[in-house]
């Protein structure tokens, strides 16, 4: 590097410096406005907390030896996620009374009680950030916390992006950019609540599955049943939505005799009973009209906020069958442009419009070497799975959708990359 060279890049680190630095002492005038709401004495402090946090998970990463192609990117994503952490989320805090605020309050109790249990996520979490604060030297900041968790979803889309890049075998700078920067996944991976859990850990299991459908090996197993615990211990419904479409998969696209598969399918079919017979214990239903109106109540039972929609009356399994696709199309795409009149709801519109039309181009690809392909038969079967599972909650809370739509939004970006760029370069290579 000439001389040149180096004073340019020396007066650029300056005045990158001084920006910051100006930009931190005006954020910290108004943290204690914005912060009305966070059950904090010192807010001032515990924003500078955050900040010391977020520098030193930068750091972190410096050192972290990701691939070449990549790390500089990595590292611009994270510095984006913290602008939005310590940044724009003030807004949202000072606007709303966040379920984050009862999860920190009650994580930094001195006499904590609670105990561990698998799928009770509120609770979870709340042993979670219990943890946090004394196993690391957070100083029960509510931003340091913020800031951790949002660490924790920035690993949980890098394991989604590492997982889709083994699969297609070559890293893909814009995927990375997409996947990290689009508003959804950046906003509400950064926010201390239960999605950055649930993300990292079904990053974590995507990942095992991406691979394992072009190689199969221990590990890759390993971090499936793993990536599925974690999200599973958070949200126990995420378990067989994540593990069907993964064994429905292996067993289509595999090569084994149909009499191996017929059993494999009978297998599956024996472990589905099962966990819906767990269900059914946990929820008292006793028969199926006990189904019909456990489905009745839990619809109902999200019909709450400012963003909430007419509840249908589901009566029969009839009402159930005929409503589902309009709740699948709810969970993936709405709300659209117009549906929800804020900051927030406008830009998620424009977002789900501008998806809606990529899915639909997609769409005019479509022929039946599809099924041939182990990646797009897998995203598809999950994409069905899981908005036939999340349809019944969020088309009657659009609010709640959006923060539900986190755990499949990297396939929604994944899925069309995929089909109309990467798909037809495999097939040229071959």
């Amino acid at each position: 590097m000439s001389n040149a060279d180096q004073s340019k890049k020396l007066v650029l680190i300056i005045f990158s410096a001084l920006f910051v630095g100006v930009l931190f002492s005006l954020m910290l005038k108004y943290v204690p406005a914005f912060g009305q709401h966070i059950p904090s004495q010192n807010l001032i402090s515990e924003y500078i907390d955050g900040a010391i946090w977020a520098l030193g998970l930068t750091v972190l990463l410096l050192v972290i030896p990701f691939s070449k192609e990549i790390h500089r990117s990595i590292i611009l994503i994270w510095i984006c996620k913290c602008a939005v952490t310590l940044g724009f989320m003030l807004y949202y805090e000072y606007a709303y009374n966040l379920d984050a605020y009862w999860y920190y309050k009650q994580g930094i109790k001195p006499n904590f009680i609670y105990e561990l249990k698998f799928g009770h996520g509120t609770y979870n979490l709340v042993w979670l950030v219990w943890l946090a604060n004394k196993a690391l030297p957070l100083m029960e900041s509510y931003h340091a916390l913020k800031v951790l968790w949002s660490f924790v979803g920035l690993m949980g889309l890098l394991l989604f992006y590492y997982g889709f890049a083994a699969y297609i075998k070559k890293h893909s700078v814009k995927m990375l950019w997409l996947l990290g920067l689009f508003p959804s996944s950046i906003f509400w991976s950064s926010i201390l609540n239960k999605d950055p859990i649930v993300i990292f850990g079904i990053g974590l299991f995507a990942f095992g599955a991406f691979s394992s459908l072009r190689v199969q090996k221990f590990k890759y197993v390993a971090c499936i049943l793993m990536g599925v615990f974690i999200a599973g211990s958070i949200r126990m419904w995420l378990v067989p939505i994540l593990m069907t479409p993964y064994v429905f998969t292996y067993i289509f696209s595999s090569n084994r005799r149909i009499f191996v598969k017929i059993i494999s399918i009978g297998l599956l079919g024996a472990t589905l009973f099962s966990g819906f017979t767990y269900v059914q214990t946990q929820m008292k239903i006793g028969s199926g009209v006990d189904v019909v109106n456990s489905m009745n109540r839990l619809s109902k039972s999200w019909n709450t906020g400012g963003a909430r929609q007419e509840v249908p009356e589901f009566k029969s399994f009839k009402d159930l069958i005929v409503f589902a696709p309009k709740g699948m199309f709810a969970a993936v795409f709405r709300p659209l442009p117009g549906e929800i009149n804020n900051v927030f709801g406008i830009m998620v519109g424009i977002e789900n419009a501008v998806l809606l039309v990529v899915f639909a181009y997609m769409c005019l690809y479509f022929n039946i070497s599809f099924f041939k392909d182990r990646f797009i038969v897998f995203s598809f079967s999950l994409l069905i799975v899981w908005s036939l599972m999340y349809g019944f909650v969020s088309y009657q809370n659009l609010g709640t959708a959006i923060r539900f739509r986190l755990q499949i939004f990297p396939l929604l970006i994944l899925l069309p990359y995929y089909v109309l760029y990467i798909r037809p370069g495999l097939y040229k290579r071959h």
